[in-house]
């Protein structure tokens, strides 16, 4: 028979925070070095930054800083691609 498993939560707790944080910094500086941006939206390159924060996890996030990066983003997708590119499963939020 089996023994049962307990779960270490505050390890588990610590790779979350800590030891993935690296793997998810080096995501997110992919994505923002995939974004093409087409030149018709006049978006400098030096736009896009990559901005790490913490939750119960390690996170970052990507962002145009751009007046036109919402229409970029609805009419040509350009984070979503760069996401798809780096490997990444973009879904809605429902």
């Amino acid at each position: 028979m089996a023994k049962p498993v307990r779960l270490d939560r505050r390890g588990v707790g610590e790779v979350l925070k800590f030891t993935a944080r690296d793997a998810v910094d080096a995501l997110a500086a992919q994505v923002a070095d995939n974004v093409a941006v087409p030149a018709k939206y006049n978006i400098p390159a030096d736009a896009v930054t990559v901005r790490r924060y913490r939750t119960d996890r390690g996170a970052a996030s990507v962002d145009i800083n751009h007046n036109a990066a919402t229409r970029a983003q609805i009419t040509d997708g350009i984070l979503t691609r760069a996401a798809a590119a780096a490997g990444l499963q973009v879904t809605s939020r429902r």
